[in-house]
């Protein structure tokens, strides 16, 4: 090739270079950086503008600290070349002053990232958003509340069987007119009476029906009787009385007398099984906003990313509208590109403000505190190929595993067991009242005012053994009381029948549809990877294109649109897969565990799949 053809293709091809390299955006051609170098741009630009938001600070720092310190070494160059920061001065001045500060510089000479952290700062982790739920979640508090008053109705229940006491003292004065021939004798013609009584009481109550009494009474009786009528003034009376009620027919045996008491045992139970299965929905509502706040906020980052090529590319085509070098008219869809994206970033934002607010509501913390919320630091749950394959197969393992673990199903059951209690107490109301009453006792007197007398009466002059015996029978016609409230308890039986047949019924359905969800996000996953590596190989391909004159602005336009949306897609099938793997371990309640009483949660238990077979805590 002689010189002058290589002068001849130098004046043609230079000129056209020269024009595709003025016309597009540096993020398309003049860096030449790949998309994961100027997606980390955005991100480190994104998270700079964070550090003015209040709310946003700490999460922010701890990011910036996290991209800055895994950052190439061209990051500086990075930056420069796609726009998001074209001058060199420490980045420093923009972090906030006190506890939180870090030192960090671009070198534009060495193109190496210096930072020297003097506080390390992080962003919230699941684990840590877990557990702060599990400490401030009100639910969780509310329940444990009502398990400590089913204690409390426990002990009302067993009360009933407890040794009762009882004491009395009683004083009283009388005043009793007299006959005319006995008023001479009395002081103003009447009768003055004082009584004094002490009475001590107790009784007890058998598991049997038995009924046992015991009572102790000592009376004094002082009147102004004279000597000379041969009646005696001043008298004291000691009674001991022993007696017992024995149920014949209703009311008879333990299995009757202790309903209550077994009812309150097995509320108890219930209840504490509540309290786990409202541990394992908070842990997974807990979890699940957490996975939507992570994909709100990288949704957010990714279309920050768009904007901002939707911005240069508004500037450059500007800057050869000005220079004459395309029309004018080419500015319009440009510009009606950025308006799109900046109305998108505005939803993400408002997105990710939905979301954190989710999050806090979970988390328990008080509502002036959920805007301090930090960023989410952890990433999605890595996906296991080989598990996913796996469920279908273990679907019925996994089915037996839930229906044995899920606390909810526990309690069902239990309060199933507690209401056919009810059913032996409205059965026996069938039968007729029959008790036999035995009682036993002596009574004593002492005579005289002396303060010694009072009690010695307890023990002079008993004269013999008083007995007594009595049969109470009662029978309502028809009783339709006992026959209305057999019937009640019947259908409140069968009720918590239905329910507990229910549950388990929803549970295994629940089950089905999780091992589907993890399925279908797998292979969401897998197609969408497919489409973003298609969508990445046709935006190269349309900048070849548009080199050479067959392609439009447009086009590249539309295919970054479609790649944008790839990328969301792909934030979209992580967080579906992230948390209908929450959503398994919430199925089979795996999602937590416990150490010395307490519940806790750690990376194993949510970001990996359940042991099937296994039996849950």
């Amino acid at each position: 090739m002689n010189n002058k053809f290589k002068l001849f293709l130098i004046s043609i091809f230079t000129p056209a270079i020269l024009m595709i390299g003025l016309f597009l955006p540096p993020p398309f051609f003049a860096s030449g950086f790949s998309d994961p170098d100027i997606e980390r741009a955005g991100r480190i630009t994104n998270l700079v503008d964070q550090l003015k938001r209040s709310y946003s600070k700490k999460a922010a720092e701890t990011r910036l600290t996290s991209e800055l310190e895994t950052a190439p070494p061209d990051t500086a160059e990075v930056l420069t070349h796609s726009g998001y920061r074209s001058d060199t001065k420490e980045m420093s001045a923009l972090l906030p002053s006190g506890s939180y500060e870090a030192e960090i510089k671009f070198s534009p000479v060495s193109g190496e990232v210096q930072m020297a952290p003097l506080q390390a700062i992080h962003g919230i982790t699941t684990v840590e958003a877990l557990e702060t739920a599990l400490s401030l979640n009100p639910e969780i508090k509310v329940q444990r509340e009502q398990v400590e008053s089913s204690r409390g109705v426990l002990e009302q229940a067993s009360a009933k069987f407890d040794l009762q006491t009882g004491l009395t003292m009683e004083k009283s004065q009388t005043y009793t007119p007299q006959v005319e021939m006995l008023r001479p004798y009395y002081e103003d013609g009447k009768l003055k009476s004082q009584q004094t009584a002490y009475s001590l009481n107790y009784s007890k109550k058998t598991r049997a029906g038995d009924a046992y009494n015991i009572s102790v009474s000592s009376t004094r009786n002082m009147d102004n009787t004279p000597p000379g009528l041969g009646i005696p003034a001043r008298t004291n009376t000691g009674t001991v009385n022993f007696s017992i009620t024995k149920p014949l027919l209703r009311g008879r045996g333990d299995k009757v007398n202790t309903v209550e008491e077994k009812y309150a045992y097995l509320t108890i139970d219930a209840d504490y099984f509540d309290l786990l299965h409202t541990v394992s929905n908070v842990i997974y509502n807990t979890t699940a906003a957490y996975w939507d706040y992570a994909a709100a906020v990288r949704r957010l980052e990714i279309l920050k990313g768009s904007g901002e090529k939707a911005r240069l590319l508004m500037e450059d085509t500007q800057k050869l509208i000005d220079a004459s070098e395309i029309p004018a008219v080419e500015i319009q869809s440009v510009m009606a590109n950025l308006a799109s994206k900046k109305v998108s970033i505005i939803q993400a934002e408002q997105a990710v403000y939905q979301a954190r607010s989710r999050l806090g509501i979970q988390l328990g913390v008080k509502a002036e505190e959920i805007e301090g919320i930090l960023l989410p630091a952890s990433d999605f749950p890595p996906i296991d190929e080989e598990k996913v394959m796996e469920l279908s197969k273990n679907s019925g393992r996994i089915k037996n595993m839930a229906l044995e673990n899920r606390n909810d199903n526990k309690a069902a059951g239990l309060r199933k067991q507690a209401a056919e209690l009810y059913l032996v107490i409205a059965r026996d109301g069938l039968k007729p009242q029959l008790d036999l009453q035995t009682g036993a006792g002596y009574t004593g007197l002492s005579e005289g005012r002396e303060f010694e007398k009072y009690f010695n009466s307890l023990g002079r002059n008993v004269t013999g053994l008083n007995v007594n015996m009595r049969l109470n029978y009662a029978w309502p016609e028809g009783n339709r009381q006992a026959r209305g409230y057999l019937r009640q308890q019947e259908a409140s039986y069968r009720k918590a029948d239905i329910q507990y047949n229910d549950v388990g019924r929803n549970i295994v359905s629940s089950v089905l549809t999780a091992i589907s969800d993890l399925e279908k996000s797998y292979s969401s996953y897998c197609l969408v990877n497919e489409s973003l590596e298609l969508y990445e190989k046709a935006v190269e391909n349309e900048k070849i294109k548009y080199k050479f004159g067959t392609s439009t602005l447009l086009d590249i336009i539309n295919v970054e649109d479609r790649y944008t949306g790839a990328l969301l897609d792909r934030v979209s099938s992580r967080a579906s897969y992230a948390q209908a793997l929450s959503k398994l371990r919430y199925e089979t309640s795996t999602a937590y565990g416990f150490n010395d009483g307490n519940f806790f949660v750690d990376e194993k238990l949510i970001s990996g799949f359940p042991e099937i077979g296994r039996t849950g805590e």
